[in-house]
C-alpha cells in the first residue's frame, strides 16, 4: 500500500485513558466497554470531552502463548488534566511534529495503513515516537457504512528528528 502521510506540528492534548493489553480478537469488546467508562468518568470528574475518540497503540502486536496481544488504550481528549481513578488515568500527548494519514473506509485496513505509515517514516530517515494513535473523526456506530468512516492515523516523530 502506497501512501504519503503529511508532517505537521501539533499542540499537546490532555487525554483521559483506559489502557489494557488486549487479545487481537477482543479489541472491539475492549472499546465497547472502555468508551462508556470514559464518558462516565469524565462527567464525574467535571471535565468535558474536547474532541473525537482516540485509539492508542502503546506497542505493536506481539505473540504470546495465548495468541497475539497488543498494549492499547481508548481515550477522549479533555479540556483539562484528568485526575487518575482506579480505571482511568490522565495523560498528555507530546506536542511537536507528527506524521498523519487520513483514511476513509473500513477499520479492517488499519493494520496495513499503520505499516505503511511506519514504512514511510523510515524511508524519510525519521524515527517514530513512543506510541501512535488513531482519531475516530467520524463516530463509529453499529449501523455506520464502513466506507464512510474517517480515521486519522497519527505517529509522533522523535524529538531528535525535530
Amino acid at each position: 500500500m502506497q501512501i504519503v502521510p503529511e508532517i505537521v506540528d501539533v499542540d499537546p492534548v490532555e487525554l483521559a485513558v483506559v489502557r489494557k493489553t488486549v487479545a487481537m480478537d477482543e479489541i472491539e469488546a475492549f472499546y465497547d466497554s472502555a468508551f462508556p467508562l470514559l464518558v462516565s468518568s469524565i462527567e464525574q470528574s467535571g471535565r468535558t470531552i474536547a474532541g473525537p475518540a482516540y485509539g492508542l497503540t502503546f506497542s505493536m502486536p506481539s505473540e504470546t502463548p495465548d495468541g497475539m496481544v497488543m498494549d492499547m488504550g481508548a481515550a477522549f481528549p479533555v479540556d483539562a488534566p484528568f485526575p487518575d481513578t482506579d480505571q482511568v488515568f490522565g495523560m498528555r500527548t507530546r506536542g511537536g511534529q507528527i506524521a498523519r494519514h487520513l483514511h476513509q473506509g473500513s477499520y479492517d485496513l488499519l493494520p496495513e495503513l499503520y505499516a505503511a505509515v511506519f514504512s514511510w517514516i523510515d524511508e524519510q530517515g525519521l524515527t517514530p515516537g513512543e506510541f501512535a494513535w488513531e482519531v475516530y473523526v467520524t463516530q463509529p456506530t453499529p449501523d455506520a457504512d464502513p466506507d464512510s468512516l474517517l480515521t486519522e492515523i497519527v505517529v509522533p516523530l522523535s524529538v531528535a528528528d525535530m
